[in-house]
């Protein structure tokens, strides 16, 4: 009777620990995972970071390429006594000083946006600059306004460079 019951016993202890095992698993799985709208925002935010990335270093560029002409410009000897000359000359430096604004602009926006933390950030305790409270669905959408005021600079990028 004793061995019966210490065979039942070890069988027992064999299957908590696997059930154990088990739900421990099944319940890393579960807090791991973020949804999917939550996934939806980040993929969102990764691609709004990218682009404004992308846009800040274009105005740059712009704004050098746009500078190495004023530059060369200043020197001409047309600058003094060609008025038409002149007039390109004052709506270069214009277009210069309209998207160093801009770009500064843009990298302001970039510093004061709320981001959400990475799926490792968030296991390590960080918590959400959103609020703790807030609904995967209002965090999207926060995220998503963030698109609209992309766009807002896109088009000021756009007006500046088509004036000549």
């Amino acid at each position: 009777m004793t061995q019966y019951l210490r065979k039942n016993n070890t069988t027992m202890k064999k299957a908590i620990y696997s059930l154990t095992l088990i739900a421990t698993i099944a319940l890393a799985g579960c807090v791991s995972s973020e949804s999917e709208k939550l996934a939806n925002a980040r993929t969102l935010q990764n691609s709004i970071l990218s682009e404004a990335h992308a846009l800040d270093s274009t105005l740059v560029l712009e704004t050098q390429q746009l500078s190495a002409t004023r530059d060369m410009m200043s020197t001409d000897s047309l600058l003094a006594t060609d008025s038409l000359f002149m007039a390109r000359y004052i709506a270069v430096k214009y277009k210069i000083n309209d998207l160093e604004g801009l770009q500064a602009e843009v990298v302001a926006w970039q510093n004061s946006l709320t981001k959400l933390p990475s799926q490792e950030e968030l296991r390590k305790g960080i918590k959400n600059p959103f609020g703790q409270k807030a609904s995967d669905q209002e965090v999207y959408d926060k995220i998503s306004l963030y698109r609209v005021k992309l766009e807002e600079f896109n088009q000021r990028a756009a007006t500046i460079r088509s004036r000549n």
